[in-house]
């Protein structure tokens, strides 16, 4: 196999381009940029150009620009792309359907609606590069059923054509016993108490992670367990959550924490890690704390949810479910004991497999197919 060609420098394709290379592959990187310290060796980097503003201009000059060099590069066994373009092999869609989000997001409330249809042009763009990359691809890659079944409903790819490549996770880097390590440093740099509990969602994309609904379920549990605290970790505008909080009596009790380097203080920090998103096709977020040996709470619009037992390596909630439904499902959380039995179960599922090798391994098993199907 000569080469194979990725984009994005996001953990899962630095991963997968340290994998290939380990296993003696020729790999090239197209991207607008790439940091050649990633993965060592470091692969052939190939530049390819596109414009910043507007955005929905980038993403169409990057398509156009890079369908270019591919068909100039030649001689490929593989081409595999992990963004919206317009001549590949495989394509990994590592942030699900975007058609299928936007059904969710116009669902969910009028501000979401308002917002996206201010970008009508920009979803207009990103549907048809997705309708046509869909169309001309031979293989798709999708990390859970909940993404594949996304592009397989709205008739984008018959099923023959997909497969499904759970992410991996750096099961070294986040483990209970690090946690552990550093929890009384962590505790202490975000200003938790030692006494406390901390339940704690980490993410951008607040209206899509669902912080809202965390922040209503917490406001029931707080009733219940007086010692509890919310903390939201990550990067967005806190302005109308900090007043939901407010109006929800709350305020006290909730902290906008920011952006957290490194997120193993996160995790350290936190006894209980929550993610009531609306449309996440497999969160990394959630992989890590599973990994660290939190107990977890998610909903069935996380693509991590298809590999928990719902209470046994994990409690998973309907999305739409009432925030007393997901509080009373918080709530037993307090007792420390459950919590264990629960972080440790997610622990020992992650080790059952759920690596980044295993996820690189398995990506080659779809260039392999995609080669045989190609005579």
């Amino acid at each position: 196999m000569r080469a194979v060609r990725l984009r994005v420098s996001e953990r899962r394709t630095t991963e997968l381009v340290g994998y290939l290379l380990r296993q003696g592959h020729a790999v090239d990187v197209f991207a607008g940029k790439w940091d050649p310290c990633l993965v060592a060796p470091s692969p052939r980097f190939i530049h390819v150009p596109s414009r910043r503003f507007p955005r929905w201009m980038g993403d169409l000059s990057f398509a156009n620009n890079a369908a270019r060099l591919v068909v100039a590069g030649q001689g490929y066994d593989i081409v595999h792309s992990q963004a919206h373009t317009l001549v590949q092999d495989v394509v990994t869609a590592g942030g699900g359907c975007h058609a299928m989000w936007l059904e969710i997001a116009r669902s969910l409330r009028p501000g979401i609606a308002g917002w996206y249809a201010q970008r009508k042009i920009a979803q207009s763009i990103a549907i048809s590069l997705e309708r046509r990359q869909m169309a001309a691809t031979k293989a798709l890659i999708a990390n859970s059923e909940l993404s594949r079944n996304g592009f397989i409903e709205r008739g984008l790819i018959d099923r023959d054509r997909t497969h499904v490549v759970r992410n991996g996770v750096d099961a070294d880097a986040f483990s209970p016993s690090g946690r552990l390590a550093i929890r009384a440093e962590a505790r202490s740099r975000l200003g938790f108490a030692d006494d406390g509990i901390v339940l704690m969602h980490i993410g951008a994309g607040f209206e899509r992670k669902g912080v809202r609904e965390s922040m209503r379920a917490f406001a029931h549990v707080a009733h219940r367990v007086p010692n509890m605290r919310l903390a939201i970790v990550g990067k967005g505008r806190t302005a109308p959550y900090a007043r939901l909080a407010r109006e929800l009596g709350c305020a006290d009790l909730v902290r906008f924490i920011g952006h957290v380097a490194p997120v193993e203080h996160a995790y350290a920090a936190a006894d209980i890690f929550i993610l009531l998103t609306h449309f996440d096709p497999f969160a990394n977020s959630t992989m890590e704390a599973l990994a660290a040996g939190l107990c977890v709470v998610t909903t069935n619009m996380n693509g991590v949810s298809e590999i928990l037992t719902d209470g046994g390596n994990g409690i998973v909630v309907d999305s739409r479910a009432h925030p007393e439904i997901v509080a009373a499902r918080i709530a037993p959380l307090a007792d420390p004991e459950l919590r264990a039995t629960l972080g440790n179960a997610g622990r020992r599922l992650i080790e059952s497999g759920y690596t980044w090798d295993a996820a690189g391994a398995n990506t080659v098993a779809v260039y392999e197919h995609v080669i045989r199907e190609r005579g």
